[in-house]
């Protein structure tokens, strides 16, 4: 809804339900968060109660994940600025995308139906905080083999 597309259900999935009484100032205001793995980046439109939405780019500097968009940069940390919550969000995402990795990578349906090994390791790379030369290829093709069958 905030980001004004229409996505398909196999593509989304509940990250969490966020319900701290202090998430909003003066008001109760539950968030429910999805995910969604795309493998492009259409074109967003402000939803409901939002007044901008736009792609931002997830790195690692000095052990904090940031996030950029143009010239605009946001550390991941809790002395971020974001409104409400949305630092805590972002980071429950990563959280989970970085625990699933191994077993259930969801986030790779946003390389398409084909991708070679090396964008996997550069999603993963970017999830583990890491370069994708420090992750071998060999290693990375035995250990996850049963994501490319």
């Amino acid at each position: 809804d905030k980001i004004g597309l229409k996505v398909p259900m196999n593509s989304t999935e509940q990250l969490a339900t966020f319900t701290d009484p202090k998430r909003v100032t003066g008001t109760r205001a539950l968030a429910l968060a999805y995910m969604t793995y795309l493998p492009s980046t259409p074109k967003l439109h402000p939803g409901y109660g939002a007044t901008d939405a736009q792609w931002f780019v997830l790195d690692k500097d000095q052990g904090n994940y940031v996030i950029t968009h143009d010239q605009q940069e946001i550390i991941l940390s809790p002395a971020g600025h974001l409104v409400f919550d949305h630092i805590q969000i972002i980071t429950t995402a990563i959280n989970r995308i970085k625990n699933k990795l191994d077993y259930q990578p969801q986030i790779l349906r946003i390389l398409g139906n084909t991708f070679t090994l090396r964008q996997a390791r550069e999603v993963f790379a970017a999830f583990l905080g890491t370069t994708i030369d420090k992750i071998d290829n060999s290693n990375f093709k035995k250990t996850h083999n049963h994501l490319f069958k």
